[in-house]
């Protein structure tokens, strides 16, 4: 490979890299409105292996608001691994999130640990921005989840 190939495909890991970081910003924030920053519109995201939801952006924009809420969080993101397509119109990536969590419990912080791994789909768009077609969280584990309340 050729020293300006090697070159665009750091260009293009750092860039996708970057967003996944602005993704943990976003969701940190909660400024789920600013995700086509991004993801693209449409995109699939599925949160099951954390015990979440799955469907569309759109979709989990209002699973978002309500299942974060109560949470003050910390998207660690980290082992980032990407692969870009010999035409760099797509890639892939994987990566993983270590996330602490805290919530008030009965006027307390409680603080509780999550971790998975999320694969994810990339697309340059016309803008020449990477942005996630579909995200999927694996192979999820917590510490110290809060039990639901009993009625």
């Amino acid at each position: 490979m050729e020293l300006t190939q090697q070159l665009q495909q750091l260009l293009d890991r750092v860039a996708i890299e970057d967003q996944i970081k602005h993704y943990a910003a976003l969701i940190d924030g909660k400024q789920f409105d600013r995700l086509e920053e991004v993801l693209l519109p449409g995109a699939w995201i599925d949160y099951t292996a954390s015990g979440g939801e799955k469907g569309t952006l759109e979709e989990m924009r209002g699973f978002l608001s309500r299942s974060m809420a109560p949470f003050r969080s910390q998207h660690l993101m980290t082992n980032v691994e990407v692969t870009v397509a010999p035409d760099r119109k797509t890639a892939s990536s994987t990566h993983l999130l270590f996330n602490p969590m805290t919530m008030d419990q009965r006027g307390r912080d409680y603080t509780f640990f999550c971790g998975l791994r999320y694969d994810c789909e990339w697309v340059r768009t016309e803008e020449d921005v990477w942005k996630a077609a579909r995200m999927v969280q694996k192979d999820g584990y917590a510490y110290h989840r809060p039990l639901p309340s009993q009625k």
